[in-house]
């Protein structure tokens, strides 16, 4: 097994989706259970002193905590655990308190607190003690509502998915996702493309298959929120954590390309140098394709970053038309700048971030947001640890890609990490059942397009491969 720190990946968003809602449902059917999880896992966070103070438990005064622990470590044996019966008594009332800016401060409505009083009144507790317990339900029940959100949000998202273009493992729709989410105006999700690589990413301009934006900060909150942080749809309260969105993209801007693994796959992976070096020459010979005579260095070189018609690169088209659709008689790119940009200026003003900083973590500033109805380039540093190739994942191997689009394979299996060191990418055949197989006749699947070198000769195929082991 081979870790490449940056590469994508094989995680099937759809199946978790699934496996969430009903863990979350079962959960959510037994109050009682729902509590002992809630407890366990607030405990397990480290004490507030080395708690951001933005968490829900960084903000538990010490009593509170206390009361947590002992309820958490003694379940069934302690009479402070019995606060449970009141806990699952408040949590079930939905009737008062909702998610403010401060939910974690939010008081218990007197009907209640009057609960909670009379139970915990037949309990072996020490008055002193009590602030603590209504401290405890307080946070309790803020957990137990985000749950019920999370279960919510599952919900709408598998709905989408259901009139969808399956995504499988290693991709998913995320504009189509943040769409939904931000105007409640559910679109199904027919654009799927490949989770990018992360390596080189901080290098780029404008983001994304189809160079939608110049956002950081915006682009980062928008996808956080599209793949499961709470957002309300009214009122933009959230559990976007901006400032850990931010460590995580300077934690990328780190990464760089991973070298081809002679020394960890041994002999068979050694690279053929005279090959390479005959396959650079064809890398930056120009070939005719696409309406012009363009090389592989003139494009993935020297113009990478530039934006390609879709009539030139004749990929799947879904993606690149997903953003000039009208949200609401408004241009999509237009609606969105708006929305998000109110969300972003919320969830700073509640996490402590001040325009100037947040404007920093721009990289071109201002943001700015457009619908393109074209693709970009990107340059192929690493391209052997980033199958399967094009924008939407539609073919499996870099052989298959210098292949002419009808001699590519109609199906394939994803979802497997055998990896075939000839062809460049993920195994085809000898794999029993596969996790998903991928079908090129589905929408938003198709492998046509990036016709460039298709009519080199199987050697010089292989030498072109060879070379681009080395990038």
């Amino acid at each position: 097994v081979l870790r490449i720190d940056g590469a994508p990946n094989m995680a099937d968003l759809e199946a978790f989706a699934l496996e969430a809602e009903a863990a979350v449902k079962g959960l959510l059917a037994d109050p009682l259970a729902a509590f002992a999880f809630v407890v366990r896992l607030i405990s397990l966070e480290p004490p507030a002193a080395a708690h951001p103070a933005e968490t829900f438990a960084g903000r538990m005064p010490a009593a509170t905590r206390a009361l947590l622990r002992t309820a958490a470590a003694t379940p069934g044996k302690h009479p402070d655990y019995e606060i449970g019966q009141v806990i699952v008594a408040i949590l079930t009332d939905d009737g008062d308190v909702g998610l403010g800016e401060a939910p974690a401060e939010a008081a218990l409505s007197a009907a209640d607190r009057a609960m909670a009083e009379a139970m915990m009144a037949k309990l072996p507790m020490k008055a002193a003690d009590k602030e603590a317990a209504f401290g405890l339900i307080r946070f309790l029940r803020t957990y137990f509502r985000l749950l019920k959100s999370r279960a919510d949000f599952v919900a709408r998202a598998l709905h989408a998915f259901a009139t969808s273009t399956a995504a499988g493992p290693g991709r998913d729709d995320p504009w189509g996702g943040v769409r939904n989410l931000l105007f409640q105006t559910p679109t199904p999700l027919d654009s799927p493309v490949s989770i990018p690589h992360l390596f080189h990413a901080g290098d780029f301009d404008w983001y994304h298959a189809d160079g939608n934006t110049t956002s950081v900060g915006q682009r980062n909150l928008a996808q956080a929120a599209a793949l499961g942080a709470y957002l309300d749809p009214v009122t933009d309260v959230s559990t976007l954590k901006p400032r850990k969105v931010w460590e995580l993209e300077v934690l990328m801007a780190k990464l760089t390309r991973p070298a081809w693994p002679e020394a960890e796959w041994g002999d068979a992976a050694k690279i053929d140098r005279a090959a390479a070096a005959r396959g650079e020459t064809i890398f930056e010979t120009p070939m005719a394709a696409g309406g012009g005579n363009w090389s592989c260095a003139d494009c993935h070189r020297t113009r990478q970053g530039e934006l390609f018609p879709l009539e030139v690169a004749g990929t799947d088209p879904n993606r690149a038309r997903s953003f000039l659709r009208l949200q609401g008689g408004q241009p999509l790119p237009e609606a969105i700048l708006a929305r998000i940009s109110r969300i972003e200026t919320f969830t700073n003003r509640h996490a402590g971030i001040a325009p100037e900083e947040a404007a920093r973590r721009e990289r071109n500033p201002p943001p700015r947001w457009r619908g393109t109805g074209q693709y970009l380039t990107r340059q192929l540093d690493g391209v052997w640890a980033t199958a399967p190739y094009l924008h939407n994942g539609s073919v499996p191997t870099l052989h298959d890609l210098l292949l002419p689009t009808a001699l590519r394979p109609k199906t394939f299996p994803l979802g497997h990490r055998e990896y075939d060191l000839e062809k460049v990418g993920y195994r085809t055949a000898g794999i029993s059942q596969p996790v998903f197989v991928f079908d090129v006749a589905v929408d938003g699947n198709a492998n046509s397009g990036h016709e460039f070198g298709t009519a080199l000769s199987e050697a010089e195929r292989r030498d072109l491969i060879e070379f681009l082991k080395t990038q």
